[in-house]
């Protein structure tokens, strides 16, 4: 009876043990998920960093657009001229962004963060307490066979 309770304390006591050591590192709210949510976060402000700046250049172009200036010297590079005038043709762009990444889409690339969920933490501590203990139990038979012989 004594060994029952002894390797019955031993399997809860592993049982708690393992699954909170699995989750602690492999669980929903374990180091490796926050981890790597942190580097997801990291990158998702790069991302709207870049659209910010970018919207920030739109809105700067447009207001810039609306000047006399401006629609002057576009209307001279796209080849338009006053009279008496010598006419030089560039070949950059007319606008002072670049077309390719006005139309550009931004990739974010949106991978799944793997965690274990919490049953299978439970079902492989389980596991391994089962077996530990069983391990314990067989070394504990051996050693009693061997003393009493």
């Amino acid at each position: 009876m004594n060994m029952t309770r002894k390797l019955l304390l031993l399997f809860i006591t592993l049982l708690i043990s393992l699954n909170l050591l699995i989750a602690s590192f492999l669980g929903e709210r374990g180091y490796f998920y926050n981890k790597a949510l942190k580097q997801e976060i990291s990158s998702q402000e790069t991302v709207l960093n870049d659209l910010n700046n970018n919207l920030n250049n739109f809105k700067a172009t447009e207001a810039n657009t609306k000047t006399e200036n401006y629609l002057k010297d576009s209307a001279i590079k796209l080849g338009y001229k006053k009279e008496n005038d010598k006419v030089y043709y560039f070949t950059s762009t007319p606008y002072p962004f670049d077309q390719t990444e006005k139309n550009a889409e931004v990739n974010i690339q949106n991978t799944d963060i793997y965690y274990i969920k919490p049953f299978t933490i439970f079902v492989i501590s389980f596991i391994l307490s089962l077996i530990i203990v069983l391990i314990n139990y067989v070394k504990d038979k051996r050693k009693n066979q061997n003393g009493s012989k």
